[in-house]
């Protein structure tokens, strides 16, 4: 029998809580309401443009709620719905959880609770099932769903296919690119790539053979061809992922497209073979990019008296570096290293002290020979300092001790560390003649800001090269620092790259307002501003210092 009714629930999101903002999925989604509106779906359209108390704003409880209904109204009506079609369409940013199961997430979608509010491709499929209807397709243009194959049909007999398409029913799932690739957007159409395409095809370019109709093989043919052929165009990774399950045929999505072409009309602007990607956006973002930005994240009391400890006059110095996350110790650690002369040839020495022989065997001769294995020379503490200050003569030197403060339990291990390495390095280096004009010795002593196990002065004037300073700790990134690094000639390009003007304002003058002041939380939302899916988790082995 062929199809009694058809039902469309359609989902764009261009704003969200802890994700960066889209431009165009709710153009995606009202281009698509108003097409299908004219070939006659019942069209349930939520996106961000309503104002919030609307039920079809799309929030996590909103989207479950309309969709639920929707599902109930095909289950109640003729035959159960086994006779109707449903379309399911999301445009917004998509992610996969811990258990690399795929979800689409609302507005209000919380990184820390995504299994529970954000939508799991597995909660639409057993909602469209539940409907009841013969037909059902479900189009997604996000990141990261990755599905499976597209499957196309070719025609033979016209009057025995439409027989067939007529009869069809199953299911199918069209998604705009796999589970490692982003979905881009295209300023040149003010679409999704994927969604521009979906459009155009339903709107009848995807009958190729003139069947007056628009099958589901018909669309997943069209938009695989035309995205492969943008592919080499702009030079981009995207490739539409699909799965149909039933053999009963290849179900009709638009009838009569003809009768379109004077209610609708979908631009099919192309960009010119060989042209430059200018106008493409990811939905995601490159780690680098991110990372290369935080750098420039205002920690002013640490650098500054990071600075005032290693002046041009003095080759060593050592500091206590305060935070209470292991992260931020590591990430603090790398922003002072940073600001050493010559950094890019510095010798680096790491230690995770909870983890060292040293600690664990409580015995500093466990140091020298680790010390001794990367310097290629005898264990022997004179010979180890030796080969330091050789290293010195040509290079900077960088010690950093992380979890510093575990070794509380042990102070006479503690001191052996400042006594009988530390300060003789500090001597010996002190003891040449013309030392080399950008080298320094640096230690860091990163701990956590709760306890103080390091007998230091605080960061005042700086002390005798071989007592450590205490630097103040960071115990809060707040909203004016994040504003003034907003708006900073280098990261306010790459934020309004991803971000309207007028959106980008309220960000800066209003939402940051909201955001908790502790470093890793602060640090976390400008990961989720940028579009990084595992937040901090993408970023932080750049943090950490290389030996």
């Amino acid at each position: 029998m062929p199809i009694q009714k058809r039902w469309a629930f359609l989902v764009g999101i261009n704003r969200y809580t802890e994700y960066g903002s889209l431009s165009y999925c709710v153009d995606d989604v009202l281009a698509l309401e108003k097409l299908l509106t004219a070939a006659n779906y019942t069209v349930v359209c939520l996106h961000d443009r309503l104002d919030s108390p609307n039920r079809r704003y799309p929030t996590v409880d909103n989207i479950r709620a309309e969709f639920q209904h929707l599902c109930a109204a095909i289950q109640a009506g003729a035959n159960q719905g086994q006779d109707d079609l449903l379309l399911v369409y999301f445009a917004c940013h998509g992610t996969r959880h811990s258990d690399d199961q795929p979800r689409l997430v609302a507005t209000d979608t919380r990184k820390k609770l995504l299994a529970d509010r954000a939508i799991s491709i597995a909660e639409l499929e057993q909602g469209m099932d539940n409907s009841g209807a013969g037909c059902k397709i479900l189009m997604l243009d996000a990141c990261h769903i990755g599905l499976g194959k597209s499957n196309t049909r070719a025609p033979e007999d016209p009057e025995l296919l439409r027989k067939i398409h007529d009869l069809a029913k199953g299911y199918a799932l069209l998604a705009a690119s796999t589970d490692q690739q982003d979905a881009h957007e295209w300023d040149g159409v003010q679409h999704g790539v994927f969604s521009f395409y979906a459009l155009s095809g339903l709107s009848g370019k995807a009958d190729l053979h003139g069947k007056s109709y628009v099958t589901v093989g018909d669309l997943s043919g069209y938009i695989l061809t035309n995205l492969r052929d943008w592919m080499v165009r702009q030079g981009v990774e995207q490739v539409p992922q699909g799965r149909v399950e039933g053999n009963l045929g290849d179900f009709i999505l638009i009838d009569n497209h003809q009768s379109l072409q004077q209610s609708i009309a979908v631009e099919t602007a192309q960009m010119e073979p060989g042209r430059s990607n200018q106008g493409i956006q990811s939905r995601g973002r490159s780690p680098a990019q991110v990372i290369d930005c935080l750098w420039s994240l205002n920690c002013e009391t640490q650098c500054q008296a990071f600075k005032a400890g290693t002046p041009r006059s003095r080759r060593a110095a050592a500091f206590v570096v305060q935070a209470k996350d292991s992260r931020i110790q590591h990430w603090l650690v790398k922003r002072l290293v940073n600001q050493i002369p010559d950094v890019a040839n510095a010798k680096v020495f790491p230690f995770v002290v909870p983890t060292h022989p040293m600690w664990k065997n409580r015995d500093l001769g466990e140091l020298w020979i680790d010390l001794a294995r990367k310097l290629q020379c005898s264990a022997e503490p004179a010979a180890v300092i030796d080969a330091l200050v050789q290293v010195y003569r040509t290079k900077p030197i960088i010690i950093a001790m992380y979890g510093w403060s575990g070794m509380a339990r042990s102070q006479t291990l503690q001191q052996q560390v400042l006594t009988e390495l530390w300060q003789p390095l500090v001597e010996a280096v002190g003891a040449l003649e013309g030392p080399p004009l950008r080298s320094r010795v640096i230690l860091f002593l990163a701990e956590g800001h709760e306890s103080a196990t390091v007998s230091a002065p605080a960061a005042t004037s700086p002390p005798h090269p071989s007592v450590p300073l205490r630097l103040d700790p960071l115990a809060a990134i707040t909203s004016a620092h994040i504003a003034e690094w907003m708006e900073s000639d280098g990261v306010y390009p790459q934020l309004s790259e991803l971000i309207p003007q007028a959106q980008l304002g309220t960000l800066i003058n209003e939402e940051i307002l909201e955001w908790s002041c502790d470093p890793v939380e602060a640090i976390q939302q400008i990961c989720y501003i940028f579009e990084l899916e595992n937040g901090i988790a993408d970023i932080e082995a750049a943090w950490r210092l290389a030996g």
